[in-house]
């Protein structure tokens, strides 16, 4: 007798003590745009940081 269970695939039963619901998310478009501002400077800023890096490993 296994201890364990095999998961069958397509399965959507909990494995917590208490089952939760999840949450509704609420779409703003004020969280959209903070998000996609907050993108374009994570990228600016690695790609800004890339380019020093090669040129003080260039010079």
């Amino acid at each position: 007798m296994p201890l364990f269970r095999k998961r069958r695939f397509g399965s959507r039963r909990s494995h917590g003590a208490t089952p939760r619901l999840m949450p509704m998310r609420r779409h703003s478009r004020f969280d959209d745009w903070l998000n996609r501002c907050v993108d374009i400077a994570v990228t600016l800023a690695l790609l800004v940081g890339g380019v020093a890096l090669a040129v003080h490993l260039l010079l």
